[in-house]
């Protein structure tokens, strides 16, 4: 009896020994979903909010959001795309966005195809379904001949303020760029408000420069018009050689004076005409650029 208690024994501790060196997986534990319910509370209290800066979080909520707080490229930087542009995405379409915040994920990208990343880069986007289209269309409805003009955005490269704040020299040293058609030109009444704009953010692109004009159109009625400069084309037509300075902007030497050139299509619709059927009515070779005087009187005896 004892025999084979002994025996008995020594085979349960032999597979016990077995036991520890093959030892057995652990089981898989299905991950709880906390993760998918923090974000929603993180979304929601960003989206609350205009500026990022402005989400305040209590420590228990630092602790919680630790990891998508540190995360980079992903779910914070969304979020603080979706803060910033709130308004724009909900007069698009509130119930697209409502819905993309109830599920903690980011839109798909065809629910925002339409919508900018960046207002200062995307503004083909923005101009789908943004506001800034339908005052061109309203604009074009009151003012032009042809309501369903497109509008002319103009360069997103090119910055204004070198044309705004004009300068008498070119910045040496200068390059001499193509020999081009030009044109003489005035201006049109918006210059202050281009310049305090530019005051304001002196990195503008002309095509920045020219949605942010339009939009204070729909706000001030003192603004019938996104023009700053008008282009008189009922003229002889003049070859310049263009130059460009060390700032990348461009003159032109007329009279042995340096004179600024204007590239009608970086300008866009922030130069219009006068002396035609419509101030949009330019029919003017698209790589042709104007020079800016004093006032009309000058302008248009320079042209004969």
């Amino acid at each position: 009896m004892a025999k084979k208690t002994t025996i008995g024994r020594l085979r349960e501790l032999a597979i016990k020994r077995i036991n520890m060196q093959f030892l057995k997986p652990k089981p898989k534990i299905k991950k709880l979903h906390f993760l998918d319910g923090r974000r929603k509370k993180l979304l929601r209290k960003i989206a609350e909010s205009t500026d990022i800066k402005n989400v305040q979080l209590s420590r228990k909520e630092k602790i919680l959001f630790h990891d998508e707080i540190k995360q980079k490229g992903g779910l914070i930087k969304w979020a603080k795309s979706q803060s910033q542009y709130r308004k724009i995405l909900n007069k698009a379409n509130p119930s697209r966005y409502k819905d993309s915040i109830n599920k903690g994920v980011p839109p798909k990208k065809d629910s925002t195809r339409s919508l900018p990343k960046t207002i200062k880069r995307d503004i083909d986007l923005f101009m789908k379904e943004s506001k800034i289209d339908k005052i061109w269309k309203n604009f074009c409805k009151e003012e032009l001949i042809a309501p369903n003009t497109a509008l002319r955005l103009g360069s997103k490269r090119i910055q204004a303020k070198g044309y705004i704040n004009v300068k008498t020299f070119p910045v040496l040293p200068t390059k001499q760029l193509s020999t081009e058609i030009i044109f003489e030109a005035w201006g049109a009444g918006n210059k202050e408000i281009a310049r305090n704009l530019i005051n304001q953010d002196s990195s503008l692109s002309f095509q920045e420069l020219l949605i942010k004009i339009i939009m204070l159109m729909d706000m001030d009625d003192s603004i019938p018009h996104p023009y700053l400069w008008w282009i008189y084309p009922n003229q002889n037509k003049k070859m310049r050689l263009i130059y460009q300075d060390a700032d990348g902007d461009n003159f032109v030497k007329i009279d042995n004076k340096w004179q600024m050139a204007y590239s009608l299509k970086a300008v866009g619709a922030l130069a219009g005409r006068q002396g035609g059927s419509n101030v949009e009515d330019l029919n003017l070779p698209t790589n042709s650029y104007f020079v800016v005087w004093e006032n009309e009187d000058n302008a248009k005896n320079h042209s004969n």
